[in-house]
């Protein structure tokens, strides 16, 4: 699994949440919303990182990039909008792996 080597990997809806209580984990206060992750990582980290932007409609990511770097002057490292789940059968994770060492936000929730 990708997920496997990430450096974070945030528990984005309520039900993990709950889950995570259920198994023990007590400290689990919240989901974490990932828009506000997302903001709030450009907003603290600005042009230190190159932002790779994947996912959604098409121009959904290049629009979003191009707001997120004119609030806090992050660096853009590229977009990709493709066709979900199509994208994963024809191998466009190779899209950005070993290009650069940039953080990858994704999200493959509704629309």
């Amino acid at each position: 699994m990708s997920s496997d080597s990430a450096d974070l990997v945030v528990a984005d809806g309520m039900p993990l949440v709950w889950l995570g209580r259920w198994q023990g984990h007590n400290k689990m206060k919240r989901r974490v919303y990932g828009p506000e992750l997302m903001e709030t990582f450009c907003r603290e980290t600005g042009s230190k990182y190159r932002h790779f932007f994947y996912g959604g409609a098409p121009g959904v990511a290049d629009h979003l990039a191009q707001v997120e770097h004119e609030r806090y002057g992050i660096q853009i490292a590229g977009t990709y909008c493709p066709a979900f789940p199509a994208a994963y059968r024809r191998g466009t994770r190779g899209k950005c792996r070993g290009r650069w060492k940039l953080p990858l936000l994704t999200s493959c929730g509704s629309a």
